[in-house]
């Protein structure tokens, strides 16, 4: 079956304007795209930098970093022990440094 030619510029006009829509469509899916792209690349840096923040604070609490800085940990019966009245006298201790851990003993004064 042909088209008859008072149909044939209808048909014209009608693929020249669905073409233009296609194209207006593709536009509006491409800024749509840059958009969402837009955003979440914003996400993940805030994400990112939440999770920097963490392992830093994460670092800082680690009793390996405390030790790097010249403190030492004072362990009693596999507990650290965080105030002298709580240490028993009659008890070994374990002094852990940066380099390693020492016994001792405590002497009466």
């Amino acid at each position: 079956m042909q088209l008859s030619d008072k149909w044939r510029p209808r048909f014209t006009l009608s693929q020249r304007s669905l073409s233009l829509r296609l194209q207006q469509i593709r536009g509006q899916a491409q800024q749509a795209n840059q958009v969402i792209h837009s955003q979440v690349t914003s996400l993940l840096a805030a994400h990112r930098a939440r999770l920097e923040l963490l392992i830093t604070k994460i670092e800082l609490a680690n009793p390996k970093t405390i030790l790097a800085q010249g403190y030492a940990l004072v362990w009693q019966n596999q507990v650290v022990q965080e105030r002298v009245s709580t240490i028993d006298k009659h008890l070994p201790i374990t002094i852990e440094m940066q380099d390693g851990s020492i016994s001792a003993r405590i002497w009466p004064q």
